[in-house]
């Protein structure tokens, strides 16, 4: 079981993950954004993606691999620059 977030300012990126059937993890939509200030919501976030788990995928094709989701809800748009600026977490 494999549980990614990130942590950008005051905003919590927590995407799904899926295991694809050669064993890589992967993430994926739906992404879903919470404040940090809302520590209940938070817990119970995290803990549906827990109990959810990785579902299984087909192995996607290299070219079918996507930036990761979590962009798309962020202020910024740049992965690398996101990496360093954000606190990144797989669990």
């Amino acid at each position: 079981m494999l549980l990614s977030f990130a942590v950008f300012r005051d905003i919590v990126y927590v995407p799904t993950v899926v295991e694809t059937e050669a064993g890589f993890y992967q993430t994926i939509e739906p992404v879903v954004v919470v404040k940090v200030s809302d520590s209940q919501e938070l817990m119970n976030v995290l803990k549906a993606m827990l109990l959810k788990g990785n579902p299984i995928i087909p192995t996607p094709k290299p070219a079918g691999r996507a930036m990761s989701p979590i962009l798309k809800y962020s202020p910024i748009k740049s992965l690398s620059k996101f990496d360093k600026e954000a606190a990144l977490a797989n669990l």
